[in-house]
């Protein structure tokens, strides 16, 4: 796919070149440059198809071609061949070590990509030997529009309890996956969002982690099971020799972290606009557990929050 990608780009680069030769007088006639771009078309594209993983500057090379510099050493074949980022804006990021065991993961997926909407693909993170293609069609459909995208975790990982899981989410894989990203949202299957919410994702953007404010009694910072973090701070966190996690929660171990770089954090009072855990906020966007936590507000946060309904009772055995 990128190598036809990339020999289209170049064929248009080598008609919009005869047409500027054309108005400059170069060509005495239509039928000299109908010639002219069947003969290079007819070269090129048998090149393109051929050596299409090959990059453009190696392509002139291996057939003895120069080319010139459009400015301060700049290729126009370095632009064509130039790599993209997989995620060059937002994603949300699901990780189910065997989805099998998941029966509302289908669901709650599809919702979170109706209300986040296309601007953000969601990857579902899991392990190769394990996954099964769900037979939703609705699923396939968006898989196939690359709106959601599978990735496979490392063949050796292992997830059976809340401390493995923060080793995990506590290394550098995870964010190395998704650096190039602007903003992560991290969610889990007994996490919602609520589509009569007039906030969006986007207006909790400027926060390098938010999620659910945890209750004092349970500790400090932000709880992870529903999430928006920054990628490239969680790397750095995590890549830095002199940061352990010790037994902490992954999520305050963050909070920590993420305090002593001086990151920009929420207040509780702007947390629980975004999210609800252990403290109770009628109109967040969100929730996490909210079947566990808040069995007291159930039928006022169904009424606000339909959808809590996709959820299964009881604590997803990622956190708390």
């Amino acid at each position: 796919m990128i190598g036809r990608r990339s020999a289209c780009l170049q064929l248009c680069l080598v008609f919009v070149i005869v047409m500027m030769l054309g108005v400059r007088g170069s060509f005495q006639s239509e039928v000299g440059v109908a010639h002219l771009v069947n003969d290079m078309t007819a070269e090129l594209i048998p090149v393109f198809i051929q050596n299409r993983n090959e990059p453009a500057t190696e392509h002139l090379a291996r057939r003895g071609l120069a080319q010139s510099p459009v400015g301060d050493d700049f290729y126009a074949s370095d632009a064509l061949s130039a790599h993209q980022p997989e995620y060059p804006n937002n994603v949300a990021v699901i990780i189910e070590t065997d989805t099998s065991r998941v029966p509302n993961l289908v669901p709650v997926m599809l919702h979170f990509a109706t209300v986040l909407g296309p601007s953000w693909p969601l990857v579902l993170v899991t392990l190769e030997a394990t996954w099964k293609p769900p037979s939703s069609p609705a699923f396939l459909r968006l898989v196939d529009s690359n709106q959601i995208r599978i990735k496979f975790l490392p063949p050796t990982t292992v997830m059976t309890d809340h401390h493995s899981v923060s080793v995990f989410l506590a290394s550098p894989w995870i964010w190395e996956q998704f650096k190039s990203a602007h903003r992560v949202l991290l969610f889990q299957a007994d996490s919602i969002l609520c589509s009569k919410s007039t906030s969006r994702i986007e207006d909790f953007i400027e926060w390098d982690l938010i999620g659910a404010p945890i209750a004092p009694q349970f500790g400090q910072g932000y709880n992870g099971g529903l999430s928006l973090r920054n990628p490239k701070l969680m790397y750095e966190i995590t890549t830095d020799p002199n940061t352990t996690l010790g037994n902490d929660f992954e999520d305050q171990w963050f909070n920590a972290r993420v305090k002593e770089r001086n990151g920009k954090l929420p207040s509780a009072e702007q947390a629980m606009k975004f999210a609800v855990e252990t403290i109770y906020y009628e109109t967040p966007l969100g929730y996490h557990q909210p079947l566990r936590w808040q069995k007291e507000n159930i039928e006022k946060m169904a009424e606000w929050c339909p959808e809590i309904g996709l959820l299964n009772s009881g604590a997803h055995f990622f956190h708390r």
